[in-house]
């Protein structure tokens, strides 16, 4: 009986073990998916900034009013 249960504690050990490593695997994969994306947003925002050309105008957009002055 003693040995049944040794056992069943080795196949539960065993599979929490798998589990873990599965785990871990995902978890680095989502890692390096979100550092992906945030470096491709970083270089679409970089694009986008040197296109408007923030440099000179503050950010202001041109032709474009709430007020309607």
């Amino acid at each position: 009986m003693k040995l049944v249960f040794q056992q069943k504690v080795a196949e539960k050990e065993a599979k929490l073990k798998q589990s873990e490593e599965e785990l871990y695997a995902r978890h680095r994969e989502m890692k390096d998916t979100l550092e992906k994306q945030r470096r491709e947003l970083e270089e679409r925002k970089t694009k986008l900034e040197m296109g408007r050309g923030l440099g000179g105008d503050s950010g202001k957009r041109k032709g474009f009013s709430l007020g309607g002055r």
